[in-house]
């Protein structure tokens, strides 16, 4: 039997953003909102002895978005950028630094609405 293993690491964070063309049904989400952001990144592994270990794939992951999107502590600033967005820009910089078997990121809202990029 040939089996698959991945990682899967998880990070969370408050952070604000808008939609500026938000439908006019919608149109709330135009304005500066705060969300409890989710993260989770799914990486594919060759054994059961850690690849790539959590703490160090949560540490890249803080890093980078603390870097590109603080606002002084109160969370991060995303501005206009969707889920989507986040989550392939993310993925890029996960992929070219040092996490080639990266398959998917995910950054949901509240844990209730996710933007997904998969590694096709």
């Amino acid at each position: 039997m040939n089996l698959r293993k991945y990682i899967e690491v998880k990070y969370e964070t408050p952070g604000f953003h808008n939609w500026p063309n938000a439908p006019q049904d919608v149109n709330f989400l135009s304005s500066r909102h705060r969300h409890n952001f989710i993260f989770k990144v799914k990486i594919e592994v060759s054994h059961n002895d850690r690849d790539y270990e959590f703490f160090l794939v949560q540490e890249k992951i803080s890093r980078y978005l603390n870097i590109h999107y603080s606002n002084g502590g109160l969370g991060l600033e995303f501005e206009d950028k969707s889920c989507e967005m986040i989550a392939e820009e993310l993925f890029m910089y996960l992929y070219d630094n040092g996490n080639a078997d990266i398959k998917s990121v995910s950054v949901s809202e509240d844990g209730e609405n996710t933007g997904i990029v998969e590694h096709g």
